[in-house]
């Protein structure tokens, strides 16, 4: 930052961009914190400081080829099959969270702050963070998602997705109590409907 500010404590969470405003099927999101041991100390004591740490989730367009699988032949610590990865992040996903880092600084320059990011980690990888989701995103279009707003599957609406699997984002942090909260509108719309039957 061109000039000290207070950090917040506990983070800033900045959530995915409007539908309309975004690909339906990219977005992202990302928190704004202390960096560092430093950082860290004097976001605890209110103190300003001019560098945060930025960290980024995003989500992927679903493809047949990218999938998580048992391994055929390694095990892990407890002798079950290993997981494989066969993930990679093609030219748009980088340009979403690239997208996601220019809207980022837009808004600071919008409260009048000036801010630089610094070059992104050379070599993205999928697997250096994670929270499993979206495998039965939500969308208001069945063409975009499996499951509507109510998290009815759009093919099967006696069937409820309450899980992450609905997620339209990658979430940044724990994901627990969005997940609870969508189960509990789920159930008591259910419980609605089973009385008006």
């Amino acid at each position: 930052m061109d000039a000290p500010i207070t950090s917040l404590s506990p983070p800033a969470y900045l959530t995915r961009l409007p539908h309309a405003a975004s690909h339906p099927l990219l977005a992202c999101s990302w928190t704004i914190g202390a960096f560092g041991t430093i950082g860290k100390i004097k976001s605890r004591f209110g103190q300003k400081t001019s560098s945060f740490g930025v960290q980024v989730f995003g989500t992927m367009i679903p493809k047949e080829q990218y999938c998580v699988r048992p391994s055929a032949n390694q095990k892990d610590e407890f002798g079950f099959p290993a997981l494989e990865v066969h993930i990679e992040f093609e030219p748009e996903v980088l340009d979403n969270i690239m997208g996601a880092r220019d809207h980022l600084l837009g808004l600071l320059k919008d409260a009048g702050y000036k801010g630089a990011i610094r070059a992104i980690v050379p070599q993205l990888f999928p697997g250096t963070a994670k929270h499993y989701g979206g495998a039965a995103r939500m969308h208001a279009s069945p063409k975009y998602g499996v499951t509507d707003s109510c998290n009815r599957l759009y093919d099967a609406p006696n069937v409820l997705v309450v899980d992450a699997s609905c997620f339209t984002t990658g979430a940044e942090k724990n994901p627990t109590l969005t997940v609870m909260a969508l189960a509990a509108r789920s159930a008591d719309r259910l419980a609605g409907d089973l009385k008006a039957m």
